[in-house]
């Protein structure tokens, strides 16, 4: 929400609140009555948006998943130098031309690329695996990132729903609020149109926060009578 969505959300709050306090002035009065029902079942889904858009935030998931994915590439890395030492101790230029990378050039490749490597490790790993394990080639390391690739492959198609939900739920609220704003348009002209308490009156416009009154200022200087 922004600033001024977060204000106003106050504000109706306010309004509801006074309106429930003060329900003997207005409650036998049909049209206010309906008024203050409209406002407050607008509140509820306004209430419903707000918590929507918090739930599908993707700030929180697109961090995660840059986490998960360095993690990753450190991970792939450390197996690669590991089956890169045995490559070069054992001559085999085949294997020594797949394994031997570089951690920095994997942080700038796309997701599928990155993916094609670390399985690619994967698959020399295991190819590797017997002749390897006294470097610290182990099924459980390499299970272990190959369950890490499944796990980051699974998350884009996730943040792309929850972005569609929050930015579903940002146009929810810019309406209801729009829808909010004249329910208590309305309401300020039937309580200074059908309300004779005074009182009551100046309490709603000052839980308004808004300058909705149309009376006009009282001058504060007597206005100069044009001379002859």
């Amino acid at each position: 929400m922004t600033t001024i969505d977060k204000t106003f959300k106050g504000m109706e709050n306010e309004c509801i609140n006074y309106g429930n306090a003060n329900k003997p002035i207005w409650i036998s009065n049909l049209i206010i009555k309906s008024l203050f029902d409209s406002l407050t079942v607008n509140n509820t889904q306004l209430d419903s948006a707000i918590e929507l858009q918090k739930q599908s935030d993707p700030t929180g998931m697109t961090t995660n998943k840059n986490k998960k994915i360095e993690a990753l590439i450190n991970r792939t890395y450390i197996m690669g130098r590991k089956l890169t030492l045995y490559a070069k101790q054992s001559k085999n230029t085949i294997l020594l031309n797949d394994v031997d990378i570089n951690e920095s050039s994997m942080m700038h490749l796309d997701d599928d690329k990155l993916f094609l490597t670390c399985n690619l490790i994967i698959k020399r790993g295991r190819e590797n695996l017997t002749a390897t394990t006294s470097y610290g080639v182990t099924t459980v390391e390499l299970d272990g990132i190959a369950a890490d690739v499944a796990a980051i492959k699974a998350l884009p198609s996730t943040i792309s729903t929850v972005t569609s939900d929050h930015k579903t739920a940002t146009k929810a609220i810019t309406r209801i609020i729009s829808e909010a704003r004249i329910i208590i348009d309305q309401l300020d002209d039937a309580i200074e149109g059908m309300i004779t308490n005074q009182t009551f009156i100046d309490g709603w416009f000052d839980a308004r926060k808004i300058k909705g009154r149309h009376h006009p200022k009282t001058p504060t200087t007597p206005p100069t009578t044009p001379k002859a």
